[in-house]
């Protein structure tokens, strides 16, 4: 009896003792995981602002818009300091450059720096470098986007972060009690086993400290309690109580016959001690935000915890003879089932999941959790499951990338605003510059003596002939000036076939004259709500623009003809005219003053004219053709903001 208790004692003091250690270790994981997300949110605001860099690098190269576009990045990611751009090597630019103007032209090809570039671009994406003691004095963490514009040019974007800003923004020094340590190791340099501190607290002792990584910069992060704390230690009473018995029980063998009474007295206390230390446990697991879920080898639930039913809203009861994976949601199903099959096969083995799982009330959320394969062992025979619901973190995640991408639509509007505008100013210098130049050199040849009467009247035609060009050219910049300000015009109800036969009432002479045919089909709708000069001006410019090029020889065929589908108005143009070289003069079709065809008299404008009012109407034009074989126009409205 002595020995047996005594056992019995050793097993539970045992036991006390690993509940205590893993109950610290589960605190210590719970705590540094919380400090890895925190820590990934900084991470992820210096990716955003490295990534807008590096698309705007891409459009434009090395641009003098540098500060005003770093300014505006680093306004909307708090957590970014510095950004800078390399040129195969060498630093060109720098914001804010106070304090940084030395950095300029040196030269970052040393091997440490090399070795950092080259993990970005063997990823294709940030990579992070550091910490590291910064020139300028002071610590920091540096995420470096590689962009190539060329083969020949490799530029690495880059995003700084002091160590001193993130260890503010963590406040990890807020908690009076100094329990926990952590620290920021870089797993990948063998050169540098610096640890960096983001908390003033030191570990107590680093053999009991828990690690996990941070990815994006091939970090370590680790978590230990630190020296300003003491962890709760297992309690004395069990071996102490244990001991005792076990000697009152050597005591009892031998009275036991005439103290029967008092043995079972005693028997009853120990019975209630070890109630108390399985209601010790069981409280411990019930009050866990975690979930455990213990599944049979047929696939049911067989016990669950009750954080398991606050998750995903089921009782045991309610889900231990349901089908789970059904509940799995299905653009995940088949991965996990193929994973699962796999790790059933695996004693003891591992299997982590991250997926969503229908809620009771029908809706998804996220869960991140470990499978273990225990069904081998015989006192669990089960797969032991743990997870945790990660919703909200996944929507934090989701709200990032959508403002990342609602950012990067920005940028590329105003891109392609900026790009429209450059070639706009392009064409009006090109085009006024021409005749003007006639008019200036033919006023000068008017004033000089030596030229006779009849030169200078040849000139004064000259001068009439380039003013009269000048007018015509700042009368199609003033319409297209027109077409892309603000619509001042109202709205009305226009329809399609009053606008074919108004353009044909214009065109009469020419029509009859060359025998065009003008075929239409407005069944399936005859009206739309918007700008009535816009629509009659699309008609006219591609209905004469189809007559003015159609093949010599050959019966003149247009065909107009509207189509709806879905929540779209889409008009097609299709004529059996000279066509378009698509291939070599795909992206110029539309461009202002651009003519295909030398023998037959245009300006250029009418194409440009229909691609600007059509996007002022916030539709889309698409050109189909072929030389010699026609062309087909593809207009498209949107029917909830044109078409009643």
């Amino acid at each position: 009896m002595f020995i047996f208790i005594l056992s019995i004692t050793l097993i539970i003091t045992f036991q006390q003792i690993d509940f205590q250690q893993q109950k610290e270790k589960e605190e210590l994981a719970h705590e540094l995981n919380h400090v890895k997300d925190r820590f990934r949110n900084i991470l992820y605001s210096d990716i955003t602002a490295a990534n807008s860099l590096a698309i705007f690098y891409q459009q434009y190269g090395l641009t003098d818009d540098f500060d005003s576009i770093s300014a505006q990045i680093i306004r909307y990611n708090k957590y970014a300091e510095v950004l800078q751009l390399t040129l195969n090597g060498v630093i060109k630019k720098v914001y804010p450059l106070k304090g940084y103007e030395k950095t300029i032209g040196l030269n970052t090809s040393d091997f440490m720096r090399l070795m950092e570039s080259n993990r970005a671009v063997q990823k294709n994406d940030i990579y992070f470098a550091g910490p590291r003691k910064l020139r300028q004095g002071g610590v920091g963490i540096l995420g470096k986007v590689p962009v190539r514009r060329n083969k020949d040019e490799l530029a690495i974007c880059v995003v700084m972060t002091k160590l001193e800003t993130i260890q503010k923004a963590l406040n990890l020094d807020a908690d009076p009690t100094h329990k926990f340590a952590y620290w920021l190791i870089k797993k990948s340099d063998k050169r540098d086993n610096s640890t960096y501190f983001l908390s003033k607290e030191q570990p107590a002792d680093i053999s009991k400290a828990v690690y996990t990584d941070i990815p994006e910069g091939d970090w370590i992060l680790g978590a230990a309690y630190g020296l300003g704390y003491s962890p709760e230690n297992p309690p004395l009473v069990t071996p102490i109580l244990g001991g005792l018995l076990a000697l009152l029980s050597f005591i009892l063998i031998f009275r036991i016959s005439v103290q029967p009474f008092k043995l079972k007295k005693i028997i009853a206390e120990q019975t209630k001690e070890l109630a108390d230390q399985e209601k010790y446990y069981r409280t411990i697991i019930h009050t866990s935000t975690d979930a455990i879920v213990l599944i049979d080898d047929t696939g049911k639930i067989i016990y669950q915890t009750p954080s398991a039913d606050r998750i995903v809203g089921y009782t045991l009861e309610e889900i231990k003879d349901m089908d789970t994976s059904a509940l799995i949601h299905p653009d995940h199903r088949d991965f996990d089932n193929e994973a699962f099959q796999e790790f059933l096969t695996k004693p003891g083995g591992k299997l982590q999941t991250n997926h969503q799982i229908k809620h009771k009330d029908g809706h998804y959320i996220w869960i991140e959790g470990t499978y273990l394969n225990l069904l081998q062992d015989e006192t669990i025979h089960a797969i032991v499951l743990t997870y945790s619901d990660i919703t909200q973190r996944k929507q934090m995640e989701d709200e990032r990338q959508r403002l990342f991408e609602e950012r990067l639509s920005i940028i590329n509007h105003l891109t392609s605003r900026n790009r429209d505008l450059e070639q706009f100013s392009f064409i009006v210098s090109h085009n006024i510059r021409a005749p003007l130049a006639n008019i200036l050199g033919l006023t000068a040849m008017i004033n000089d003596p030596r030229y006779d009467v009849e030169l200078k009247d040849k000139a004064i035609e000259g001068i009439q002939t380039s003013a009269k060009k000048l007018d015509s050219i700042l009368s199609d910049l003033n319409d297209i000036l027109q077409t892309r300000n603000e619509i001042s015009e109202k709205k009305t109800q226009v329809k399609f076939s009053e606008k074919v036969n108004k353009v044909k009432e214009l065109l009469m002479d020419v029509i009859q004259s060359k025998k065009v045919v003008i075929e239409t089909d407005f069944t399936q709708t005859d009206s739309i709500h918007t700008i009535k000069s816009y629509i009659h001006a699309i008609f006219y410019n591609l209905i004469s623009n189809s007559i003015k090029y159609a093949q010599p020889g050959i019966e003149a065929h247009i065909k107009i003809w509207v189509e709806k589908l879905n929540d779209k108005i889409i008009l097609h143009f299709k004529d059996n005219g000279l066509g378009f070289n698509l291939e070599k003069n795909g992206n110029a079709v539309f461009g202002l003053y651009k003519r295909f065809n030398t023998t037959i008299e245009g300006k250029g404008m009418g194409l440009f004219m229909v691609k600007t009012q059509v996007e002022a109407l916030q539709g889309t034009i698409e050109l189909r053709s072929k030389p010699n074989e026609g062309s087909h126009f593809i207009i498209t409205f949107h029917m909830d903001q044109q078409i009643s």
